[in-house]
């Protein structure tokens, strides 16, 4: 496999790791292509296909075995089929081709009071105002579900709410180990 890489603030991305095409061809007809690219890629070409997208793909959907750690970089969504799944931190489930799909389409069309993902990049806020940040892209997708990934990888989605001085915060859910949103009130 040769990716080249996507273009640093052009596409959110997908990547579909599976044992053959058929997964991320299903996505790719059943999401909307103005709202994410769908990347299909095997297993062993999982860092590579990771890797082409910068700074890092919004989502990883598999049907394969649990991801290796270095496949999982920055605050990235990750599915998984769950027999694959059981326990791992930060995971999502899921048991059928619809429900995940499904999952996926509600991700890409999620709203938080207001936010949610814009057309090829970024969260649109309230105001119209478009921010580029992937992992407030991964935060409203899951919400209020949160997203693993350092503290350090969400720098740029907590300045971005504060500097525009959003109702809502990033709140660091230590039981849990995952990045939320939350209200300021309850931060």
């Amino acid at each position: 496999m040769s990716l080249p890489g996507l273009r640093p603030d052009t596409l959110r991305s997908l990547v579909v790791i599976s044992g053959s095409a058929e997964l991320a061809v299903g996505l790719r007809d059943r999401l909307p292509r103005e709202m994410v690219v769908v990347i299909d890629a095997r297993l062993d070409e999982t860092e590579e296909a990771v890797a082409a997208c910068r700074p890092f793909p919004w989502a990883i959907a598999t049907d394969a075995r649990p991801l290796a750690p270095s496949a999982r970089r920055g605050p990235t969504i990750v599915l998984q089929h769950a027999q694959g799944a059981a326990g791992e931190l930060g995971v999502i489930a899921w048991q059928r081709f619809a429900d995940l799909a499904s999952r996926l389409q509600h991700m890409l069309g999620a709203d938080v009071d207001g936010m949610r993902l814009a057309p090829g990049l970024g969260v649109e806020l309230p105001g119209g105002e478009l921010v580029n940040s992937a992992a407030l892209q991964a935060l409203v997708s899951v919400h209020p579900d949160g997203v693993t990934g350092r503290q350090s990888d969400f720098r740029a989605a907590a300045r971005a709410l504060r500097t525009r001085s959003s109702p809502w915060r990033l709140h660091l859910d230590r039981e849990a180990a995952v990045m939320r949103l939350a209200p300021v009130s309850s931060s």
